[in-house]
Order: structure tokens, then C-alpha cells, then sequence
């Protein structure tokens, strides 16, 4: 981690949990100290857990950070304030808590362990700040989307639409239209599947990957 020191300040993005036995969750968190990386919040699925709601995904966190002797060990998180509750402003929407979780999936594919993108972070917050505050699901999928294609070219993989073969000219126009940072919300459920489908394809190209989940369960929604 670069650090050692055994307590660190830290901030960043929650950018997803997983339980860890009965009790404890496993944290992964993008932070500008600490780069993408995994910290352990004990206690944390206990009842009156001084983690309760704070260390949702999608919520920008702030606290102390404990680094135990040995390399292999897991760091934890010794309290939290949120600095940011995005994410009790999202789940009440379907299409929003499954955007949030497609762009926190990208992120995690994309982004090496102990790395820190600055830009990559900006996007994200503006994203989610956008995304709590948006009042309807075709402003939802336009910001989804918006980020999609900012993410393509921060990465560097996005390619000229105009040239790109076997793609309907709907998606070119919307992709076109994203990248000229248009406001275009009127687009048909097929411009919006065609459109995942496309994004799908520029990412498996790179990570070679079979699947990302929550692009499948997005398409359930806008039906």
C-alpha cells in the first residue's frame, strides 16, 4: 500500500461490499491514497454496527485505516463518516441501483489494485451525483450512457463511430451525440439495447471477457 505508517486517513469511493463470515464485510474502496484496494470493516453486519448504512456502494467515504504486520494481510477500516450519501438517493429506482452497479463492475474490470485515477474519479462522482439526482429513467439511461462513452475514451478505446461497420445508425448518432455532450433522451428500447450490446463488444475486445452481469439485468429493466 505504500504506507508505513500503522493509521492512515483516508477518502474514496465505496465501490462495492462483500460479506466476510457472519459479522464482518469486505470493502472495496477507490481511494486517492490507497489506489482501488480491499479493507476489512469487522463488525460491520452487526446489529447497531458503527458501519450501518455508511459503507454502501456508490457512497463517498471518509476514515481511519489500520495496517496490521505482515504483507498479506487485509487492512481495515476502523470507523467511517459518509461525505457523500449517494447511495440513499438511488436505490429506491431499479434502473438506477443496476447503472450504479455497471459502472462500479467497468471500474473493477478495468482498474488494477492499488491504482488511482484522478480523472477516472471525477467521472465516477459526477456520475453518481448525476445519477442520485436524476428525475426520470431516460435521464437515468442517458447518464449511464454518457458515462459508458466518457469511460471508453478516458481508456483510450473509443473508436470513430462513423467508421465503425455492421452498427445501426441510431447507436452512431447517439454515441455521436454523447461524445459532442448533446442532451439526447428520446431514444427507442432498441437504440438502448443495441447500445449496451455495442459498449459490451468494445470492452470484451480488450478484457476478453464472457459477461458482465449487470448489463443483462439493465436490459430487464428498460423492458
Amino acid at each position: 500500500m505504500g504506507s508505513n505508517k500503522k493509521f492512515r486517513r483516508v477518502k474514496g469511493i465505496v465501490l462495492g461490499t462483500k460479506d466476510v463470515g457472519e459479522s464482518d464485510k469486505l470493502v472495496v474502496l477507490f481511494s486517492p491514497e490507497l489506489g482501488k484496494c480491499n479493507l476489512i470493516a469487522y463488525g460491520s453486519n452487526r446489529f447497531k454496527s458503527r458501519f450501518s448504512n455508511k459503507i454502501n456502494m456508490s457512497n463517498v467515504i471518509r476514515g481511519w485505516v489500520r495496517f496490521p504486520q505482515g504483507i498479506n494481510k487485509i487492512p481495515s477500516l476502523e470507523d467511517a463518516e459518509v461525505l457523500a450519501d449517494f447511495f440513499d438517493l438511488i436505490r429506491g429506482n431499479p434502473l438506477k441501483i443496476f447503472s450504479t452497479n455497471f459502472a462500479v463492475e467497468i471500474i473493477n474490470l478495468f482498474v488494477p489494485f492499488e491504482v488511482f485515477d484522478e480523472e477516472l474519479n471525477n467521472l465516477t462522482l459526477n456520475f453518481f451525483k448525476s445519477l442520485a439526482e436524476s428525475n426520470n429513467d431516460d435521464e437515468t439511461f442517458y447518464l449511464l450512457s454518457k458515462f459508458l462513452v466518457s469511460f471508453l475514451k478516458l481508456e483510450g478505446i473509443l473508436p470513430y463511430v462513423k467508421n465503425e461497420k455492421n452498427l445501426e445508425n441510431s447507436v452512431k448518432f447517439f454515441v455521436i451525440s454523447l461524445i459532442k455532450g448533446n442532451r439526447y433522451t428520446n431514444i427507442s428500447y432498441e437504440t438502448k439495447v443495441d447500445f449496451l450490446e455495442w459498449f459490451y463488444r468494445k470492452v470484451k475486445d480488450v478484457m476478453n471477457l464472457e459477461k458482465i452481469v449487470s448489463i443483462e439485468l439493465i436490459k430487464r429493466i428498460l423492458t
